[in-house]
């Protein structure tokens, strides 16, 4: 993944938006599994998203 590279995975900010942006990317690739009919392949994407999620919030409210 070239985007940790570019970034500093140290900074808590930086860990949360590529959280973030995991989690809109599983989103997106659940609804297109969803769309074509694979609905627990789409329950997964959507679980890990939902992980990526509380992990984006749980780091950005440690202080």
């Amino acid at each position: 993944m070239e985007i940790t590279k570019l970034l500093d995975i140290k900074d808590r900010r930086t860990y949360a938006s590529l959280r973030l942006l995991e989690c809109l990317t599983e989103i997106r690739i659940s609804l297109e599994m969803l769309k074509e009919g694979y609905s627990r392949n789409s329950a997964q994407k959507c679980f890990i998203a939902w992980k990526a999620f509380l992990s984006e919030l749980a780091s950005l409210n440690l202080d």
